[in-house]
């Protein structure tokens, strides 16, 4: 009796442990997208709603229309009396959100872009937000997978106690569009997000879409109640504008204390064009400086290679997706994080690497994603930063024909001692070591990319760090 007991006892156990995850998990809304044509912004919601690693991260619920498919379904099984009213409320329960999902399909200047921001329902506060830039609204499916990574790890960061920053709208002159000046507020707010040195509280779309969730939640189709409004004290403001002086065009932002009325820091950039402050990263620059990030004094990279607005080519940075090998004598340790190179916050894969004496040594690493190679089978080239200590390296793009003896096509990169280069290989350039069976490029044969240090590059320790990874 007491083995059957324990038995017993496991069993439920086993059962309410999918139950425990669930309940540990925040519960996130996803809205249909703002602004686009037709049914982009619901088909974008619902495209982003079917993304793994949100799925893993948070217990989603849609608010498109499959919303309204599962309440039809929850009223026709009370009309029919197929099932019990005791199994129909509890299939039927749709638990409040704790979090929303805001998007908006936007345009700066002529530049299309695509925003994204979590929002704490309770509070109204932002606690994650990416941007991203594209050339057609068809290419946005391919970058969702990076920018729901990416929104995963800004949301894990802590933002409960930090101190109240409300951002409203740029203030603008007559001659700019009123649009462009709630981007601008949208962008600028997310780069102090990322900072985590505020709480941030947006008043702009994101508003309107708790809003419409504390509606939603309020009209009987969700269960259990919800206090509306924030409980958080908000300390300063964020006053920014769109100024000129003279033919000079400007951005300026403030950071005021409501309290006593002063302020504590400013910034302002030059313009030429309203997409500067987007495609000239002047909104991150200024969000650095507003917060005492280092800054960098050159001019920014165009927003496509920012660390926040990725483009189609971008090749992810994912320690899940880049594994280190080496021969039995040879190391390599790999780490991928957050890093600020040269003033500017970039996702920066890290090598470091230590390489045996004698003969056939090597150590890398590589990424051999099925995603990864059909992005290389369709491309001429790979690009990409890289700051490293003076040492040449090889990139490697190995192919089916040459993963069992390693002789893949391959180049020599060479980097500068604690300096940034840019490095451009064209698959023309790549060539075969002189061991290992002779074949002819074809680019698709491509399994992967490598970067790598072998014996004929010589002995010892070296590192790297490689960033802004993209195929042309």
């Amino acid at each position: 009796m007491k083995k059957r007991y324990i038995f017993l006892t496991a069993i439920l156990v086993f059962l309410t442990l999918p139950s425990l995850e669930a309940q540990s998990k925040k519960r996130l809304a996803i809205l249909p997208f703002s602004g686009g044509s037709g049914q982009d912004g619901e088909t974008i919601s619902v495209l982003l709603s079917n993304q793994r690693t949100l799925l893993n991260a948070f217990t989603v619920q849609p608010r498109n229309s499959a919303i309204d498919r599962i309440m039809g379904e929850q009223q026709f099984q009370r009309q029919s009396g197929l099932i019990n009213s005791d199994a129909i409320s509890e299939i039927g329960k749709l638990n409040t959100a704790d979090l929303v999902v805001s998007g908006y399909i936007a345009k700066l200047g002529s530049t299309n872009l695509l925003l994204i921001s979590i929002v704490d329902v309770t509070e109204i506060q932002q606690i994650a937000g990416v941007y991203q830039t594209y050339r057609s609204i068809e290419e946005i499916r391919g970058l969702l997978p990076d920018l729901s990574q990416r929104l995963v790890q800004a949301s894990q960061k802590e933002y409960r106690n930090l101190p109240g920053l409300a951002v409203p709208s740029f203030t603008v002159p007559s001659n700019v569009n009123a649009n462009d000046a709630m981007v601008l507020a949208q962008v600028l707010a997310t780069e102090i997000v990322n900072l985590g040195r505020y709480a941030v509280f947006p008043r702009n779309n994101s508003v309107d879409d708790v809003l419409r969730e504390h509606q939603f939640q309020r009209s009987g189709q969700t269960s259990g109640a919800m206090a509306l409004g924030t409980s958080r004290s908000i300390d300063y403001i964020l006053a920014s504008s769109v100024m000129s002086l003279g033919r000079m065009n400007l951005f300026g932002a403030q950071i005021l204390s409501i309290e006593r009325g002063e302020m504590i820091t400013g910034a302002d950039r030059e313009y030429q064009d309203i997409s500067d402050g987007l495609n000239k990263n002047l909104m991150r620059e200024m969000a650095g400086e507003l917060l005492g990030a280092r800054v960098s004094s050159a001019s920014a990279p165009a927003a496509q290679s920012s660390a926040n607005t990725r483009s189609a080519n971008s090749i992810m940075l994912s320690s899940a997706e880049w594994q280190t090998y080496s021969d039995t004598a040879s190391t390599a340790k790999l780490k991928i994080g957050r890093e600020y190179i040269d003033g500017q916050e970039n996702d920066v894969l890290t090598l470091e690497i230590n390489i045996a004496r004698g003969n056939e040594r090597w150590a890398g690493i590589g990424n051999w994603n099925d995603t990864i190679a059909q992005k290389l089978k369709g491309a001429s080239g790979v690009r990409f930063k890289a700051l490293g200590d003076g040492k040449t390296w090889a990139l490697s793009i190995p192919m089916t024909e040459t993963n069992t003896d390693g002789c893949t096509h391959r180049t020599n990169i060479t980097t500068r001692n604690g300096r940034v280069v840019e490095i451009d290989v064209p698959f023309s350039r790549l060539r075969q070591p002189e061991w290992g069976r002779r074949v002819t490029f074809n680019k698709n044969s491509i399994t992967g990319m490598g970067i790598e240090r072998n014996n004929s590059h010589g002995a010892g320790a070296a590192s790297i760090k490689i960033f802004d990874i993209e195929i042309y």
